[in-house]
């Protein structure tokens, strides 16, 4: 299909199609080439259909596995990060772990505020206490503390006194705000 329908021809199946990350991970096994792969990813990362743009960060997870953190090196960098929508999409497609953390940290303070509102929280069971530690505070400063307690939740034989004692606190300021 790629190749007589294009990446036009992909997007409009993923667009198309109930789960888009499904035929996103299915794509990017077979586009191998680095500009094909960055020019798919400008067209869907910041794309204002999150079926398309969904399909586009499901490109980022699967490239990821195959290729790992060189490939990452290879293609976040302009035009790619030129558009804030482009690069947290692109951000939020990666690993929920430290590594993405860092690079995340290296970018303007309305990536990494946008990244930590739209990341999808979850952490393997190897996940070591200052990773928890780090998710759950970086969530709780991005007025996401459902998200943190849920996290805390999962590892809780992980989560510090102190955590927990800081979750405390953000729930009283959130439950104050609604009051």
């Amino acid at each position: 299909m790629l190749q007589v329908t294009g990446h036009e021809g992909l997007v409009a199946l993923a667009q198309a199609a109930r789960y888009p990350g499904f035929v996103g991970k299915d794509a990017a096994s077979l586009i191998t080439v680095i500009d094909d792969q960055h020019a798919l990813l400008m067209a869907t990362l910041a794309n204002e259909d999150l079926s398309i743009r969904l399909f586009g960060q499901s490109l980022v997870v699967r490239w990821h596995d195959l290729l790992g953190a060189a490939w990452v090196d290879t293609v976040l960098g302009a035009p790619l990060t030129n558009k804030i929508e482009c690069r947290t999409s692109f951000l939020v497609g990666l690993p929920f772990r430290q590594a993405t953390w860092t690079r995340v940290s290296a970018f303007d303070d309305e990536t990494v505020q946008r990244y930590w509102r739209c990341a999808n929280p979850w952490l393997p069971t190897e996940v070591s206490s200052e990773e928890l530690t780090y998710a759950v505070e970086h969530l709780i400063e991005n007025d996401r503390a459902f998200d943190a307690m849920r996290l805390i939740g999962l590892h809780l034989d992980l989560a510090a006194p102190g955590l927990l004692v800081r979750m405390r606190q953000s729930n009283d300021t959130v439950d104050g705000r609604m009051g």
